[in-house]
């Protein structure tokens, strides 16, 4: 409890096209605070 979680993405370009300044973002929607004992 009251750890750090860490976690990282992976984005692979499967086309055929150069992709250039690509960003991702994430809201982290679905998430909650989570409470123990």
């Amino acid at each position: 409890m009251g750890q750090t979680i860490r976690y990282t993405y992976e984005v692979d370009n499967t086309g055929n096209v150069t992709l250039n300044d690509v960003g991702v973002t994430d809201t982290l929607s679905g998430l909650s605070a989570v409470t123990g004992p």
